[in-house]
């Protein structure tokens, strides 16, 4: 994908188009990025302790920015109950039209 794309899919209707497309990951971007294996992961985003993917048709993506965000609280010792407040704040940011 290239950055016309984000220009043909300007944001709109409450959606925010990332305009770099390199910043978005795949899943085994975030899972190197991370350190964790995919069943942790996917059990982690239907507990609410990770954020759901962007999809962009059938593909599954992670905002670069998100993921960092995510990395530094897990390292700062987040857990349980904090870790899913700072999934809550990225999903949040992701309807506003705010980009990590």
């Amino acid at each position: 994908m290239n950055d016309s794309l984000a220009q043909k899919y300007p944001a709109g209707n409450g959606i925010s188009v990332v305009t770099h497309f390199a910043d978005l990951w795949r899943r085994r971007e975030v899972l190197k990025r991370l350190g964790i294996e995919k069943s942790h992961w996917h059990d982690g985003i239907r507990k609410g302790f990770y954020p759901p993917p962007i999809k962009i048709g059938a593909a599954s993506r992670w905002g670069a920015g998100e993921i960092e965000v995510l990395r530094l609280a897990i390292v700062s010792g987040q857990s349980g109950d904090g870790l899913k407040s700072t999934t809550a704040s990225i999903v949040a940011a992701r309807v506003s039209g705010r980009i990590w």
